[in-house]
């Protein structure tokens, strides 16, 4: 319960780890070949598989880093309801 409390500019240390992680995102999206890979195959799989982007890597990553938000995001609401 104590990671949910405000503790710099009225913010907690949960909320502040999870400004960090969207801007971390936001900028391996657009600005690396992960992120174009990462856009191709969710955009148009086939296509992608022809321009010679690693498909299957690209969705297992994927996959793996929304399993990886999804417990953070379950830490965040655990910690918000003081569990």
């Amino acid at each position: 319960k104590s990671l949910s409390e405000p503790t710099f500019i009225g913010v907690s240390p949960l909320g502040w780890l999870v400004l960090a992680l969207l801007l971390a995102g936001a900028w391996l999206l657009s600005r690396t070949a992960f992120g174009r890979d990462f856009y191709a195959v969710g955009d148009n799989l086939a296509a992608a598989r022809q321009l010679g982007v690693a498909v299957n890597r690209t969705r297992m990553l994927a996959f793996t880093l929304n399993g990886m938000l999804a417990a953070c995001a379950g830490i965040v609401f655990a910690a918000q309801i003081g569990f």
